[in-house]
This record gives C-alpha cells, structure tokens and sequence, in this order.
C-alpha cells in the first residue's frame, strides 16, 4: 500500500495506521512489514519475507536522490 503524507504529523499517523492494517496478514503468514520511503512524501508499506515475522524495518530508497 502507498501513503503519501505532506507534513510528519500526518505521515507519522498515516504510516501507524498502514501498519496495523497489515499485522494481521503478515502474523498469519508469519513474516514482518517492510516501509520503504520512495521520496519525502510517498512511502510504500508491506508485508515482506526479508523481514523476521515480528518485526517492522524500514528502507530509504531516496539516499541516491
């Protein structure tokens, strides 16, 4: 899923509630949640096999922006 947010406030509420959408997917296939900043505004979140079930990393792909 995509959240876009403008300020921190509304990206901090947004991305919260992007991830506990998806706990419960990522706890029945047993895997963690990966949110991957893709520019100041726009973070895309999902359940990802890369991550131990459990936990929620993040990924910055705008370091070579």
């Amino acid at each position: 899923m995509t959240v876009f947010a403008d300020n921190r406030h509304e990206r901090d509420d947004r991305l919260e509630a992007a991830v506990a959408s998806l706990r419960d997917i990522a706890t029945e296939l047993r895997i963690g949640i990966l949110v991957t900043r893709e520019s100041p505004q726009s973070f895309t979140v999902t359940v990802s096999p890369l991550v131990p079930f459990g936990m929620t990393r993040e990924m910055d792909e705008t370091v070579d922006m």
